[in-house]
């Protein structure tokens, strides 16, 4: 129970005030309790018991105020959210569901603190059916997922609802909606901020020119009182989001970069109406109207430049997947960005759904670990529908794109924690956000030391503590890194590779070891010279060819990929049964025929290994028939990139393939370059495990198929996408194959906007050290500091920006 006492009044009675234990709100009862705890409603008191009889009461504990909770004096009505159990309404709410499990996400305007994301991601405890939830603090939304035998949708929503978390529920992209509110509200408290600013200036214009003693006392009063007045919704409206920003964050115990600010602004206020209303002076409201006003203004054009900056990395740039568009019965690779509502599609052996679709083949075999994280196979059958994120285990599949494709959704489960790293966060961020927290409490050590020194001047204390408080805040410090690394990826988002999130270019810039993969990442399949040497008595026949592209069609290997292309005058049977072994081959069942393709050791015979190419070995119904004989060709500028990179790293080549090319490649990367054939997915694996026990950071160039668990374990695993929907999870960057030449570039790249972070940091720092100096000689007023002070965090945004966007010429030299 919180309890306030008023001041006591000679002669009368003291009187409590009682605040809610749960919202903080007044109680205007006494007859509201639980527990020896007051409430304002019995909405709070209903929330408090939901909670204790959960044992979920730690979450008046964590910010160290007693009521973290939002009012519930509004009733939830029975059947409100009767109209989620519409089976259409379900459908475009719901991202994912297999019948067992089920997640949704949903923008929650009441999250505000640590205490909401502690009790969102304990949902669990409240109701046995939650499995899994996470929050988005800067977006306020919150991902669930559920237990469908356990919950309803509707049901979800009433529990959010019932702890003071009822979800913002609109169909037409709630997303978009947010962001342009948030948008125009910043430029409300803009407007007015600007309005109070310009009328008070005016009204001091007779104290500005007039001089001492020209100007009555009365009409100097009058005009005092009216600044006060047009003060007050700007600091209390305009400048409000800085208040409440300082205040959780003394609430988590931190001095945030609002902190310095907050406090020069309340300080200017109070002492402003001291002198208005005890007539000692005119104020400062003049200074203090027009502080916020530019301070609105410098966070404006930081907010729009980010807007820019996301904008065009969620929806204009480039993500590098393709997938196989089925029309008129002729199948065409296209990027997932040019797919529509009502397209048909070809998904494969291990390849991802990209949009949400209706299957129209007899059955699916969907592995959605992906999703949920757990490894469990679920079959569908035609006319269900299947879910974006899946990935298809068995034949190949044909869909009907029922939802928009959704880079965004894919980008969230590819930075899934399941996906995540040790150690995400690169160097340099770790280093400004430890820079901008101690930088917060010198700023304060020096404002008072600089406001003791002028003591008991109290003018020029006051000019000095509010000018350093203002103009070195150290919102560059914080502002450089995000700003550089957004542009950063939007910029090489242009030049083709579309990352994971924006600390993979740090961990780029930090690698002295680079591994490649030989097929489908070093090699191509256009124009590869095929060759078919016959293992038996006979010659091929027509509908052998049939039987054996009906097989490699189902599946995504590269080597599989170019004997179907060069199979394609053949008509393709449905299979019956389709498995394939990573590493080492496929095994089809078409028309009651058995039919195995890979390794000669996978067909079951041996070959003397002198082949001068790579070889699918074929096997009908357990006898060897034939092989295709495969000679690659390399990506256009290896020679170069491999003669660049063996100078200044460690370069190896690991391949589940036989050596029949190491001579080849010998000449291309050189001596130095240690190579390891016939590799098989996990041992790609422990080469990198002991290359980083060697103090190696390795980066890890493969095709997602058969080096998945080295993609993961490097510190940086790109993809290389090669027209085919090969999207691994478990990479941290995907390269369309038209830019692998690139690959110098983008390491060149990734070192140079490390160095325009530490630059716009020193760009920053430095004017914030002439800035405490300037202003500890008292000669600056507020409003002068406050026209600077957006100087600094501009200047660092300019440099970032401007910085990552010339030295992107490096991504194509």
């Amino acid at each position: 129970m919180l309890i306030a006492e008023e001041p006591i009044v000679k002669g009368a009675k003291v009187k409590e005030k009682l605040w809610c234990y749960h919202c903080g709100q007044e109680c205007r009862t006494t007859d509201i309790v639980a527990y020896d705890k007051h409430f304002c409603c019995n909405g709070c008191k209903s929330v408090y018991e939901i909670l204790d009889s959960n044992n979920l009461c730690n979450y008046y504990d964590l910010n160290n105020d007693g009521a973290p909770g939002t009012t519930q004096k509004v009733p939830v009505y029975e059947g409100r959210f009767a109209y989620l159990d519409d089976a259409k309404i379900k459908t475009q709410l719901i991202e994912f569901t297999d019948g067992k499990q089920t997640s949704v996400s949903f923008f929650v305007p009441g999250i505000h603190c640590t205490s909401c994301i502690w009790l969102l991601e304990n949902m669990h405890k409240l109701h046995k059916g939650f499995i899994r939830s996470q929050v988005n603090f800067l977006k306020r939304t919150v991902s669930l997922t559920y237990n469908e035998g356990e919950l309803t949708l509707r049901r979800v929503v009433e529990l959010l609802t019932s702890v003071g978390y009822e979800p913002h529920i609109d169909i037409a992209d709630l997303e978009q909606k947010q962001q342009k509110k948030t948008g125009k509200e910043l430029w409300y408290k803009v407007g007015v901020a600007g309005f109070c600013a310009g009328n008070i200036m005016m009204l001091s214009f007779p104290e500005y020119f007039a001089g001492e003693g020209n100007v009555s006392a009365d009409l100097q009063h009058t005009f005092s009182y009216l600044s006060l007045g047009l003060s007050i919704p700007a600091v209390f409206y305009s400048a409000s989001h800085i208040f409440v920003s300082a205040y959780h964050g003394l609430k988590q115990r931190v001095l945030n970069i609002d902190f310095p600010v907050s406090l020069g602004l309340a300080i200017t206020f109070i002492r402003s109406v001291y002198e208005i209303l005890w007539h000692v002076g005119p104020g400062f409201m003049d200074s203090l109207s027009g502080l916020i006003f530019f301070l609105l203004i410098g966070r404006a054009f930081q907010s729009k430049t980010y807007q820019t900056l996301s904008f065009e990395r969620d929806f204009k740039s480039y993500f590098p997947v393709s997938v196989m568009l089925k029309k008129d019965g002729v199948e065409k690779s296209v990027p997932i960005s040019e797919l529509k509502i009502g397209d048909n599609i070809v998904v494969r052996n291990h390849e991802v759904i990209p949009a949400d679709a209706l299957l129209l083949s007899p059955l699916a075999t969907i592995d959605y670990s992906f999703v949920t994280g757990e490894a469990v196979i679920n079959e569908r059958h035609s006319g269900e529908t299947v879910y974006a994120g899946g990935r298809q285990q068995g034949p190949a599949i044909e869909l009907k794109i029922m939802k928009e494709v959704s880079a965004s959704y894919l980008t969230r489960l590819w930075n899934d924690e399941t996906f995540t790293k040790a150690d995400e966060e690169g160097g340099i961020t770790k280093l400004a956000n430890k820079a901008g927290q101690y930088f917060t409490v010198l700023i304060l050590l020096m404002s008072f030391g600089a406001a003791a020194y002028w003591w008991p001047n109290v003018h020029k204390a006051m000019d000095a503590f509010i000018a350093i408080l203002i103009i070195s805040c150290p919102c560059g410090l914080a502002l450089t890194s995000p700003f550089a690394l957004g542009n950063a990826m939007r910029m090489v988002g242009k030049n083709k590779l579309y990352l994971k999130n924006a600390q993979v270019l740090e961990h780029l810039s930090a690698i002295n070891c680079v591994v490649f993969d030989k097929t489908g990442t070093i090699t191509q399949s256009r124009e590869a010279q095929v060759d078919i040497l016959p293992l038996r008595g006979k010659a091929i026949d027509d509908n052998e060819f049939k039987l054996i592209r009906s097989a490699v069609r189902h599946s995504a290997h590269p080597l599989s990929k170019i004997v179907n292309d060069y199979l394609k005058g053949y008509v393709y049977y449905e299979v019956e049964h389709f498995v394939e072994e990573p590493g080492k081959g496929i095994t089809a069942e078409v028309n009651g025929i058995t039919i195995k393709a890979g390794s000669a050791q996978f067909i079951g015979i041996e070959v003397a290994d002198n082949q001068n190419n790579s070889a699918v070995y074929i096997a009908i119904n357990g006898q060897a028939v034939c092989s295709f004989n495969i000679k690659n060709n390399y990506r256009d500028g290896l020679e170069d990139l491999a003669h660049y990179l063996g100078k200044k790293y460690a370069v190896y080549i690991v391949s589940g393939d036989n050596d029949s090319e190491r001579k080849e490649l010998r000449t291309l990367f050189g001596s130095k370059t240690k190579m390891y054939f016939n590799q098989s997915p996990s041992d790609k694996l422990e080469i990198i495990k002991n290359l980083q026990a060697e103090g190696k950071r390795v980066l890890m160039i493969g095709d997602g198929l058969n080096d998945a668990g080295a993609l993961k374990q490097s510190n940086v695993g790109i993809a290389v996408s090669d027209n085919i929907n090969n999207f691994s999870p478990a990479c941290d960057a995907i390269l369309d194959a038209a830019s692998f030449s690139k690959i110098r570039g983008f390491i060149n790249y990734s070192h140079a906007v490390k160095w325009v972070i530490i630059t716009a940091l020193l760009v920053s720092g430095a004017y914030n050290v002439v800035g405490v100096i300037i202003g500890a000689q008292a000669i600056l007023s507020p409003l002068v500091a406050a026209i600077l002070m957006p100087i600094a965090s501009v200047s660092a945004i300019i440099v970032a920006v401007l910085g990552t966007g010339i030295f992107s010429r490096l991504i194509s030299r």
